[in-house]
């Protein structure tokens, strides 16, 4: 509502033709500084405000799922088909006449001005003085472009945003990542069209394509051939995005906790993709699972490391060899494993392990749990060990605490920094594997006695203090009294 208000601010007209439900206006809309919409329900109020919005705040918009085509959706939010004031959909376009004294431009994906960019259906025109015709989220299909994307023609009017070139793609909820080597670029005579070896190798695509199915997922490829092979396959129209790889955008994936989504990726390791930067990707992206495979070279090492990396950094393996121990002392105690990347195949290896530990039916690795369930055990819980070797401010260390539950923890810094000397806590060398074990067994004997302790964290005020404190120092200027 407030990036509608500001747009009412500087435009002074506004036009619309086929959009969320509006055919055409009997007249453009004269606007003012204070504006009042008044009308029965499905004339258009919302679509009004929303036109406005999309001027101000293009790139925030938000579209309707892939698997419902727009009349849909629009049906849906003004009560269903039969109110409709058309029953079909069109093709959007807006028109803003600004004010006096107003210039306005939009940026591009890299920082540039966008003179053209591609909002699915809907087309947003500025005026003022010479025309600038803006397709949102997007690059506007050049004519070579067209040959490539004629797989969608057919039914590109059931989506209702199509990512087709470089550009801000929208927030991810659900993705997967897939990308296939164009082979014909390394085998020549692949170059054909109607070679036998080249069918072959796009079934196999879409074969793949049709396994790695999610219902709720959407798909991200850095290539117009995979996101052919992905349409063909099962009729998503898949987001493209080009090289170099986003880290910042990739990095926003992670926040959602379902281990059931999984990071495909099959390429060709290059300088000049800039492809390295899977390897902060895969350090990022500590609750997916990579696959990495396909034309590679010295990077492919790095992306593996970089994945066992991260294995390692939670410190999984001293767990176990920690419970082995506590096990002889306790036979009636259980471990359970929250991590969220234990797959299959590092699932196999740790069944492996805990045999040749002999505490496989002492053992469940549970990965994800929903957060409910997991406190639930966290509060039934004799113990918590967290021998990880890098973090920050971890809550599963913070909701042990309120859920009075003990923990043995390697003495990192974040961790010594907020909760050296707390009862409750006991931090121990880290890489010493003896120590933990000790700590742990005589935990447990007191466990009754141990009444977990919050720490202490500063308010924002000391925190202020001690920042004004340090920047007194750097100036050599006298504290504040």
């Amino acid at each position: 509502m407030r990036d509608s208000v500001l747009s009412s601010v500087i435009v002074k007209e506004l036009d619309i033709s086929e959009f969320r439900g509006i055919r055409r206006l009997a007249k453009p809309l004269e606007l003012g500084s204070f504006n009042v919409l008044v009308g029965r329900n499905n004339v258009g109020k919302t679509a009004i405000l929303e036109a406005l919005y999309l001027l101000s705040m293009p790139y925030s918009y938000s579209q309707p799922p892939y698997n419902r085509r727009i009349i849909d959706f629009i049906a849906s939010v003004h009560g269903g088909t039969s109110l409709l004031v058309y029953g079909y959909a069109g093709t959007a376009v807006l028109r803003h006449g600004l004010k006096e004294g107003i210039s306005m431009y939009f940026t591009g994906a890299h920082g540039g001005i966008a003179k053209e960019m591609h909002v699915g259906d809907i087309r947003i025109e500025v005026t003022r003085g010479s025309v600038r015709r803006v397709l949102f989220n997007g690059e506007k299909a050049r004519d070579s472009d067209f040959k490539v994307f004629n797989e969608f023609t057919d039914r590109i009017h059931e989506y209702d945003v199509v990512v087709k070139a470089r550009s801000n793609l929208v927030a991810p909820v659900d993705i997967s990542y897939i990308h296939f080597p164009v082979i014909s670029e390394f085998i020549p005579r692949l170059l054909e069209r109607r070679s036998p070896i080249r069918k072959f190798y796009n079934k196999l695509v879409i074969f793949y394509v049709k396994c790695m199915k999610a219902a709720a997922s959407r798909v991200l490829t850095n290539s117009m051939w995979t996101a052919r092979q992905i349409y063909r396959a099962y009729r998503v129209i898949a987001d493209v995005g080009y090289s170099p790889v986003n880290v910042k955008y990739f990095s926003r994936v992670f926040s959602n906790d379902r281990c059931s989504n999984i990071v495909v990726t099959i390429l060709r390791f290059t300088a000049e993709k800039d492809l390295e930067r899977i390897v902060d990707v895969a350090a990022r992206l500590r609750n997916y699972q990579f696959y990495i495979c396909g034309f590679t070279d010295s990077f492919f090492d790095k992306v593996t490391e970089a994945i066992k990396r991260r294995i390692a950094d939670k410190g999984l393996v001293e767990a176990l060899i920690v419970f082995k121990h506590i096990a002889e002392h306790n036979l009636s105690l259980k471990l359970v494993v929250t991590r969220g990347d234990i797959g299959c195949k590092l699932r196999h290896r740790k069944r492996g392990f805990l045999k040749r530990l002999k505490i496989e039916d002492r053992a469940l690795l549970l990965g994800f749990l929903p957060r409910d369930r997991r406190l639930r055990l966290i509060a039934e819980d004799k113990l918590m060990l967290y021998p990880s070797h890098i973090d920050a401010f971890p809550y599963a260390v913070l909701e042990p605490f309120a859920l009075e539950t003990p923990i043995v923890a390697y003495n990192i810094p974040a961790l010594r920094l907020y909760y050296n000397g707390v009862d409750g806590v006991e931090l121990v060398e880290e890489g010493n594997i003896a120590e933990p074990m000790v700590r742990a067994v005589e935990m447990l004997k007191r466990r009754d006695s141990v009444e977990p302790q919050l720490p202490r964290l500063p308010t924002w005020d000391e925190i202020m203090e001690k920042e004004l404190e340090f920047w007194y120092k750097c100036a050599e200027l006298p504290q504040r009294r």
